[in-house]
């Protein structure tokens, strides 16, 4: 009988950064409706370019309709940097 392997305890060098969930949506023909509290909208990271603040929002699709009939997530779009080996597969 084979023993497992221990897992590792050592602190990695990423961060790991939590969803920041902000609202839902709702399909509505071809268009997803997004309802937001604006006090949420503020809160977000802003990202500069060329002097100018944006900010970023990824809308996903939920696993099944609500009983309120939403069908999507609103989160903050969270970076995350592509690796050599998510690059060539």
């Amino acid at each position: 009988m084979k023993k497992a392997a221990a897992k590792s305890t050592e602190a990695t060098t990423t961060e790991v950064k939590r969803t920041h969930f902000l609202g839902n949506g709702k399909q509505v023909g071809k268009k997803v409706q997004i309802t937001l509290r604006w006090e949420d909208l503020l809160s977000i990271t802003k990202n500069l370019y060329k002097e100018v603040e944006y900010i970023t929002l990824d809308i996903l699709p939920l696993a099944r309709t609500s009983k309120f009939g939403t069908t999507h997530a609103v989160v903050e779009h969270i970076y995350i940097p592509k690796t050599k080996e998510a690059a060539t597969a």
